[in-house]
Parts: C-alpha cells; sequence; structure tokens
C-alpha cells in the first residue's frame, strides 16, 4: 500500500507489512479471544498509546475517515453510524 503524490510517499507498504506482523503479536488476547473480540477503533487506540506504529497509525487514520457512500445501504448505513461516539473517534484520530 502505497500513498504518494508524484515521488514523495506518505506510507511504505513493506514498513506498514512489517508494523502490522508486529502489532498481532502485541495485541493481548483480549483482542481475538472472549465474548467480542476489538474493534478497529479498539486497535487503534491500543497503537496510539503504544507509540510504535506510525505506518498503522496512519493508515487507520485514513481507513476510518474515508466516507462510506452507498445509496442501496443508505438506511443501513445511517442506523449504524448513528451508534458510534464521534467524539471519541475524534478523540482517537488527534
Amino acid at each position: 500500500m502505497l500513498l504518494t503524490n508524484d515521488k514523495d510517499c506518505d506510507n511504505d507498504g513493506n514498513d506498514l507489512f512489517m508494523e502490522l506482523q508486529s502489532l498481532q503479536n502485541m495485541l493481548p488476547n483480549e483482542a481475538y479471544e472472549g465474548e467480542r473480540s476489538w474493534t478497529s477503533i479498539q486497535i487503534m487506540e491500543f497503537t496510539k498509546k503504544m507509540d510504535m506504529f506510525p505506518n498503522v497509525l496512519l493508515a487507520y487514520k485514513i481507513l476510518l475517515t474515508i466516507p462510506v457512500t452507498v445509496a442501496s445501504g443508505k438506511r443501513v448505513f445511517e442506523v449504524v453510524f448513528s451508534k458510534f461516539d464521534y467524539d471519541k473517534i475524534i478523540d482517537v484520530l488527534l
């Protein structure tokens, strides 16, 4: 995954891959096991606290702020999205 503008690059795919592998090994068991696995926001919060995975954090920020628009799923999307705590998402992103 490379985000580029001419020769400038925001994220290097190889570094991101290595960080994701390290993050996977560092996540606590509760992130995978139990009744509910962690959400993307919880994983991003963990990543932010660890302060070791700049490429992963950047990728999460980008992916979680991309608007999702599909006309056929608009009603379902509005119901699901209305349950998010926008203030918490913004706090995590900043």
